[in-house]
């Protein structure tokens, strides 16, 4: 893993905002959010003033609404209020790290440990036929194609496991595709992200 520099929490919601935005799960949520804030997608997602603190505000208000950031749930049940972020480059070495959130369907799907590696490989088996499946080939073909998507974000987690809190079908992705390069990921740390409820 090759640590990148610090990051920010707006940085983190930006990038969480983009990545769920054209999501086929998540976009009817993001984009309405964004309106509602009075703000169009350009302003706030595709050419965003990071510095603009009206904008930041919205962005968080946005990933409350519909994930529950800052508003302790949903996804973000037991998640710190601090947590400090840094951007890295996950290397091809470093994908048998990368673990699911501790979310019952996923954990199941890697037949217990974790592994965004072990799902990849039973998604390439043809082990898993539903939806993830299908999310994680269709990602694999536009990788192929040439598209670039944004940072996977995650936290530290035990064991120098890095848990994934947004991209998991990406990260599968990868993973399934043997990935060469570098994926980057925002990371997370905190001696309280044990209590967050997918820790």
């Amino acid at each position: 893993m090759i640590e990148l520099g610090s990051a920010t929490e707006n940085e983190m919601v930006l990038a969480f905002l983009r990545a769920e935005a054209d999501s086929p799960r998540f976009g009817w949520q993001v984009l309405p959010g964004i309106e509602q804030q009075g703000f169009s997608r350009t302003q706030l997602l595709d050419s965003p003033d990071l510095n603009n603190l009206r904008q930041n505000e919205a962005r968080r208000l946005v990933l409350r609404n519909y994930r529950g950031f800052g508003g302790n749930s949903a996804l973000f049940r037991g998640f710190p209020a601090q947590v400090s972020w840094r951007r890295v480059a996950i290397e091809p070495a470093d994908h048998k790290h990368l673990w699911v959130a501790n979310y019952g369907p996923l954990v199941c799907q890697t037949q217990r440990t974790r592994n965004i590696s072990r799902l990849a490989e039973r998604i390439t088996a043809g082990e898993i036929t539903c939806e993830i499946a299908e999310n994680v080939r269709g990602i694999q073909d536009e990788l192929m194609g040439g598209k670039k998507f944004p940072e996977l974000i995650g936290v530290e987690g035990p064991e120098s496991n890095l848990i994934l809190i947004e991209g998991h079908s990406r990260a599968t992705a990868y993973v399934g595709l043997q990935w060469a390069k570098n994926i980057e990921m925002l990371l997370g740390r905190s001696p309280f992200l044990y209590q967050w409820q997918f820790y």
